[in-house]
């Protein structure tokens, strides 16, 4: 339930962090952590999401992205 500026901001940052974790996938050494942090630092924008959520939900995620690349 954001503002329609707030999605546009979400949305925009989201497209920007694919990218970053797209660049890091072509890389040799995957680092994990990286992705990670990108997620997190993405979803962090939204407003009163827990933090212990945020960070497994990211984990969440950079496994399943990993998981693609095998």
């Amino acid at each position: 339930d954001l503002p329609p500026e707030s999605k546009q901001i979400f949305k925009s940052e989201g497209e920007l962090t694919a990218r970053k974790i797209n660049a890091l996938l072509l890389e040799t050494n995957v680092a994990a952590q990286k992705i990670v942090t990108l997620i997190v630092n993405w979803l962090a924008m939204l407003p009163g999401v827990n933090k212990f959520f945020i960070e497994q939900e990211a984990k969440i995620k950079a496994d399943k992205i990993l998981a693609m690349k095998l």
